[in-house]
């Protein structure tokens, strides 16, 4: 509705300096427009500053009003990527993400080569909630998981029974990781390259980098997987929102 007033204000804004024009050459006519031109050369040149006053004014407001269109469509293209994000993200790989965050390093270039490696307690019992073995498991194997099972609370803290990954499992963990990455890295192209407004992005999606709780947006698997050459998008917008976090810090210490 606001965009069909504005044309309508410009549509009738140029009806009347046009209307005004050919009235004016009408009453004078061409003839003597020259004369007036020549005997006014005065009134002709305040004329000439108001229409180009006018003509800047006019350029103004219209690049006010792009600019306010343009962010309009930055803003709903932010929605409709959080919309999509939440409509696709599954919950077994929001699950998989929080598991993948506790491996370290050669872990994670296992999981990323699909080779078999081995997992403590806690997260071979969260492995197994979002991906079952599905294995009839040997003595020793039996044995290790039963007492895993036993450890509870501080003391499945304390457990330090590793239990190896099924060829399956590793794959599907894989597969869900994948996913989640490229998903959002979909999402991060928008923002880094100013399709979708990056405020909201920024907002929605710090909770992809905490440090204090361990949140590097699965930076030790993007790394086997190639890191900036794999998920340029993510590898910038992890250090977009690092380096405003280490800046807020710094005025903080300096306002203190």
């Amino acid at each position: 509705m606001g965009d069909i007033r504005h044309k309508v204000k410009w549509m009738v804004g140029g009806a009347v300096i046009a209307s005004v024009f050919i009235l004016f050459i009408s009453h004078f006519g061409i003839s003597n427009i020259n004369s007036i031109v020549v005997k006014n050369d005065g009134i002709v040149k305040c004329i000439d500053i108001g229409i180009s006053a006018l003509s800047m004014w006019s350029i103004y407001f219209l690049y006010r009003q792009i600019k306010s269109e343009h962010e309009k469509g930055r803003r709903e293209k932010a929605a409709e990527l959080l919309l999509s994000w939440t409509l696709n993200v599954k919950p077994e790989a929001n699950s998989a993400m929080k598991i993948v965050e506790c491996f370290n390093k050669e872990q994670c270039v296992s999981l990323n080569k699909e080779e078999t490696f081995s997992v403590d307690c806690i997260l071979y019992s969260e492995i197994e909630t979002i991906i079952p073995s599905k294995r009839k498991p040997d003595i020793e194997e039996k044995d290790m998981k039963a007492r895993c099972e036993t450890c509870n609370g501080d003391r499945k803290s304390q457990c330090v029974h590793d239990i190896e990954l099924t060829v399956k499992q590793v794959k599907k963990l894989r597969y869900l990781i994948i996913s989640y990455l490229n998903l959002l890295e979909s999402v991060l192209v928008a923002w880094k390259n100013g399709i979708a407004d990056k405020d909201i992005i920024e907002e929605q999606f710090a909770f992809l980098l905490k440090p204090k709780e361990n949140k590097n947006c699965l930076e030790d698997f993007r790394i086997a997987c190639g890191s900036e050459v794999a998920y340029p998008a993510i590898e910038t917008f992890c250090r977009t929102l690092e380096e405003k976090r280490r800046n807020k810090l710094i005025k903080k210490d300096i306002i203190e």
